[in-house]
């Protein structure tokens, strides 16, 4: 493992907790004078997982459905966490239709969404000299992504949320989110009409700290369209996550 080798590993003061991926890399050898960062980064893209430092001094990894659900609701009326801005939006940023991966042995996986090349035309998203193992992965992989960015998205981007005036139990719960954990996010469009309520999965994190303030947002992505994983409390469910 690359963290374990000599002059590699974290910092004596830090803790790790590396999951399980749920496809093989290239046996590749780490030479001399390798960014363990860059590389690293590499091995993330084999399966498009997350890799980061949480908020406990913790280098941490998980793979593409990893991520802890959790009871949080960020709500616009106060019901639950109440927010002070939300940024919504709906478009093509996000949009590949035609996905085409390379390996360092040079497999490819490649995936057409052939109903959204035909509404928006094809737009392309390749990567190479990636680490993922076989063919069979690589092709499971060019459909996760299909999947996830063959429509336009609604998105929830991002929710504010301002501590002051918070009681201690949601200070706490807000405090305790961490990067890749499952929330719900609720909006009334105008606040007219039905309310839409989605699930989605943190990926950023900041906080803005005043003499009298401390806001935190959440930046999102949107738990649609992840891979099915069974008996998962949001991506466990028929209908709503990727299948094949």
């Amino acid at each position: 493992m690359a963290l374990g080798r000599p002059y590699c590993g974290i910092p004596s003061d830090a803790s790790s907790s590396v999951a399980q991926g749920n496809f093989d890399v290239i046996d590749e050898p780490i030479v001399a004078g390798t960014n363990l960062l860059e590389y690293l980064q590499l091995v993330t893209r084999a399966e498009n997982g997350s890799m980061f430092w949480g908020k406990n001094n913790q280098f941490t990894y998980k793979a593409n459905n990893g991520g802890s659900v959790t009871t949080t609701t960020f709500t616009e009326d106060g019901s639950d966490i109440p927010y002070n801005a939300i940024s919504v939006s709906y478009g093509s940023d996000y949009l590949y239709n035609r996905i085409q991966l390379e390996n360092l042995n040079l497999d490819t996986g490649t995936k057409d969404v052939a109903s959204s090349i035909t509404s928006y035309g094809a737009v392309v998203y390749s990567d190479t000299g990636m680490l993922t193992y076989s063919p069979a992965s690589m092709t499971a992989l060019a459909g996760l992504l299909a999947g996830r960015y063959s429509v336009p998205e609604y998105r929830f981007e991002s929710v504010t949320v301002e501590l002051t005036g918070l009681t201690a139990a949601q200070q706490t719960e807000v405090l305790g989110l961490e990067l890749t954990d499952f929330v719900q996010v609720s909006f009334t469009p105008n606040h007219t009409g039905s309310t839409i309520t989605k699930w989605c999965q943190v990926i950023g994190i900041d906080h803005q700290i005043g003499v009298d303030r401390h806001q935190v947002m959440f930046r999102f992505s949107a738990a649609d369209y992840s891979w099915f994983t069974l008996n998962h409390t949001v991506l466990g469910r028929l209908d709503f996550n990727l299948l094949g």
